[in-house]
């Protein structure tokens, strides 16, 4: 035994030594201008390798770590410095034996999950998803997760015998949500928001297991009836067609903003699925055009109250959301308190940058400590539109993808006693939000990492809430999609 531990404590300390003769489990900015000149230049173009060594994965994490030191500004807005670079450190330590893309991928998401910015994640190598589709099998079933436990929400398998509601308790042995607890440790999650939420891993699962825990050619399941079913993994493709032969198509919405006006109630619904207008023009849409038109109607129908759906509505231009804010108040307010930035240019990081945000010629980004601060960014203020003012009451429906601007819309609404806030607690913090997201490719792995390059401080009182929205009337996830009828209730009560 005293052997196994010398031997063990020798090593450590030659990793120790190692790692220090190589710049330790960090890059100082010289350190990293070094190494990127040994690098490739046609690293971009390497094809994927799934087995790499240990070297190669720490020189991709310390690459990693150095970009989001150097360019994220909210890197220590929702965990503590210590507890970010102790993930860091523990991670970097952990690809010391390693050998496979997937040991850096499940590291790079660990860290991203404890920064905890919505705006962050990652994606594959570009050949990857060829690679996958080919390749990889995967868990043919859709779950939900209520109270505690796991049901089969669409069976996309060759076993048609397992029904919608039944529910497994283990998962290739293991308690499935003693699974499901290690996987939401890697998803993307934005401050302390909706920390009870699940919604991530049902819409990801099979995916997420496969990136994070493993590959198995088959899945044996213990379900709840007491019968243990083996099920054939199966290709994305197969999944896809049996869930359409099984369940339909998806539906998908024709547009992105929609009125709906209920004289008979003097009440309306605004649905707004999107405020990004690349997505409304898509759509042949234009939200500050649409939105006119719409109090337009509810002023001229003499309409009393509003439905303000956001349910789905990840966000998109922080403009529009004033632009609609300013429809409900008397007087100019701020809108967001402040924009900060680490970096104005991003030179730095080429060669791995592959798009990185550019502020406009217009912009006035002063040095305010260790931050440049946009001073006259342009949503700062909201002011009261000039006509069409609506002063009826307002509901304003959210679910945990209520995120980025959309969260801030609602967040305002909230704190100003605007609207009555229904659904759930939303996926994105009270008091701000992240954005100008800058992406840059691993030079050995080609995983690209996508990270927020700007704070946005949202103006309300409680400037470090990092909750999510908490509704007025609270429902239970699975029963969001009820929202409506909640509100329609209340108008008809009225």
């Amino acid at each position: 035994m005293f052997k196994l531990i010398l031997i063990v404590g020798i090593s450590v300390a030659l990793i120790a030594c190692n790692n220090e003769k190589e710049g330790g489990t960090k890059w100082s900015s010289e350190e990293f201008e070094q190494y990127k000149s040994t690098l490739d230049s046609n690293f971009a173009t390497r094809e994927l390798k799934l087995t790499l060594e240990a070297k190669v994965l720490q020189e991709d994490f310390l690459v990693f770590r150095y970009i989001l030191e150097n360019a994220q500004t909210s890197i220590y807005r929702y965990s503590s410095k210590s507890i970010v670079d102790s993930i860091f450190e523990s991670e970097f330590q952990r690809l010391n034996g390693a050998s496979t893309y997937y040991k850096l991928l499940q590291s790079l998401a660990r860290v991203q999950n404890e920064i905890a910015c919505g705006h962050s994640g990652w994606s594959h190598h570009k050949d990857y998803y060829a690679f996958r589709n080919d390749s990889i099998l995967l868990f043919p079933f859709e779950i939900e997760i209520e109270n505690g436990r796991v049901y089969v929400f669409r069976n996309n398998s060759k076993n048609a015998g397992i029904q919608t509601g039944d529910q497994p308790l283990k998962l290739n042995g293991q308690p499935i949500m003693q699974v499901i607890n290690k996987l939401k440790l890697y998803m993307v999650k934005d401050g302390n928001s909706a920390p009870d939420s699940y919604k991530d891993v049902e819409s990801s699962f099979s995916n997420a297991y496969s990136n994070f825990m493993s590959n198995p050619d088959s899945f044996v399941i213990e379900l709840k009836s007491g019968e243990t079913v083996v099920i054939e993994g199966l290709k994305k493709q197969v999944i896809d067609s049996l869930r359409t032969k099984r369940y339909g198509k998806i539906p998908r919405p024709n547009k992105l903003l929609e009125i709906d006006v209920i004289d008979s109630s003097k009440a309306a619904v605004f649905t707004i699925r999107s405020f990004n207008n690349n997505h409304l023009q898509a759509f042949g849409q234009n939200f500050i055009d649409f939105t006119d038109s719409v109090f337009n109607i509810l002023n001229e129908r003499e309409i009393t109250q509003l439905v303000i759906d956001l349910r789905g509505n990840v966000g998109g231009w922080t403009a529009n959301g004033r632009a609609l804010f300013s429809y409900f108040i008397e007087d100019t307010l701020q809108y967001m308190n402040k924009v900060e930035t680490k970096k104005t240019h991003y030179e730095e990081f080429e060669p791995f940058v592959v798009n990185y945000p550019g502020y406009p010629d217009t912009a006035v980004l002063k040095l305010n400590g260790d931050l440049y601060q946009w001073k006259n960014y342009p949503s700062l203020v909201a002011i009261p539109v000039s006509k069409n003012r609506f002063a009826g009451k307002v509901y304003v429906l959210i679910d945990h993808l209520t995120r980025s601007c959309s969260s801030v819309f609602s967040a305002k609404m909230k704190e100003h006693n605007l609207a009555t806030i229904i659904g759930e607690e939303n996926g994105a913090t009270f008091c701000g939000s992240n954005a100008m997201v800058m992406s840059f490719r691993l030079p050995h792995s080609g995983i690209t990492v996508y990270t927020s390059t700007a704070k946005y401080s949202t103006a309300i009182s409680d400037s470090l809430n990092s909750r999510g929205t908490i509704p007025d009337i609270k429902l239970p996830p699975k029963q969001t999609e009820f929202a409506l009828d909640s509100a329609m209730n209340l108008i008809n009560c009225n």
